[in-house]
C-alpha cells in the first residue's frame, strides 16, 4: 500500500533538499524526468527507493486508498477545473493497461466504422494502435488512410534525416515496385526481408527507400506502423496500386 502523507507532516526544508546534487536542482529534475519518460514505472520505483526508503509493490492507487485519503474538509470553494488534457492522459493510460484481447474487443467497432468489409488483419492493427490510442473515438480518423488513400503534397517526400526528396523518392519507388510485385507470400516478415535485401543490393540508404515507400502507400508523414506493416495490412494489390499511382504523380511533377 502507498503511504499517504498529509501536507505539513514533512518539513518543507526536507522536501526541497531531496535530490539536490552538486549539479543543481534544475539539472537534477531534468535528469529525473527524462529517466521517467524512458523507463516509466521502473524509474519511479527507483526514485521511491532512493528518496523514500522503499518503493510500493504497485504504483497504482486503489479505489479503497482513494476513499481513505479523501477528506471533504480539505475541499475549498474555488471552482473545479475541467482539464481535458489530463483526462485524455488518464484515458490513454487506462487503454495501455488493457490486455491485448480486451483492447481488440473494444476497438473492433471503431475499426469497423472505416474498415468494415476490407478484410483487414484487425489483430495486427490493434497491436500497432494500442500504444497510440488515447480516446477510442479518435481511432477511425487515425486509420482512415487504410480505407482510402488521402490526397497529399509532394513536399512530404522531403526529409533531410532520411536523405529523401521527390527526385530521390521517384528513383526509390521505381526500384522497389518490381521487388514488391515479385513477392508471393504477402506476410509482414517476407515483405521486410525481401525489401531490405533489395535495398542492400541497390546500395541505397534504408531511409531513402522506406520513407518514400511509406508516404507512397499511406499519404501521411506519421502513421501507426511503418512501410512494412502498412503494406501488409493493405494487401499486395492495394499496395501496388497506391505505389504505382504515387510513381505517376511524382513523374508528372519531375
Amino acid at each position: 500500500m502507498i503511504k499517504i502523507m498529509k501536507y505539513g507532516e514533512i518539513p518543507n526544508e526536507e522536501i526541497f533538499s531531496r535530490g539536490q546534487e552538486k549539479t543543481g536542482v534544475e539539472e537534477t529534475v531534468s535528469e529525473i524526468l527524462e529517466n521517467v519518460r524512458k523507463n516509466g514505472d521502473s524509474a519511479l520505483k527507483y526514485y521511491a527507493e532512493r528518496f523514500d526508503s522503499g518503493a510500493p509493490d504497485c504504483l497504482e492507487v486503489t479505489e479503497e486508498e482513494l476513499e481513505e485519503a479523501f477528506d471533504i474538509s480539505r475541499l475549498n470553494k474555488s471552482p473545479g477545473i475541467f482539464d481535458i488534457n489530463k483526462l485524455t492522459w488518464f484515458n490513454a493510460e487506462y487503454v495501455r493497461r488493457m490486455t491485448p484481447e480486451d483492447y481488440l474487443k473494444t476497438v473492433t467497432p471503431w475499426f469497423d466504422k472505416v474498415l468494415a468489409g476490407k478484410n483487414m488483419d484487425y489483430k495486427r492493427l490493434a497491436e500497432l494502435m494500442q500504444s497510440r490510442t488515447e480516446i477510442f473515438s479518435r481511432v477511425p480518423e487515425m486509420i482512415a488512410f487504410l480505407a482510402e488513400m488521402p490526397e497529399y503534397e509532394l513536399d512530404l517526400y522531403n526529409n533531410k534525416k532520411m536523405k529523401s526528396n521527390p527526385e530521390v523518392a521517384l528513383d526509390a519507388l521505381r526500384m522497389i515496385a518490381p521487388v514488391l510485385e515479385s513477392i508471393e507470400d504477402w506476410s509482414e516478415e517476407t515483405i521486410h526481408d525481401t525489401v531490405m535485401a533489395a535495398i542492400a543490393e541497390s546500395g541505397k540508404k534504408n531511409g531513402a527507400v522506406l520513407w518514400p515507400m511509406r508516404i507512397a502507400i499511406s499519404g501521411l508523414a506519421s502513421t501507426p506502423g511503418g512501410a512494412f506493416e502498412i503494406a501488409y495490412l493493405l494487401g499486395k494489390e492495394e499496395t501496388l496500386r497506391r505505389l504505382n499511382n504515387s510513381v505517376q504523380k511524382l513523374a508528372a511533377n519531375a
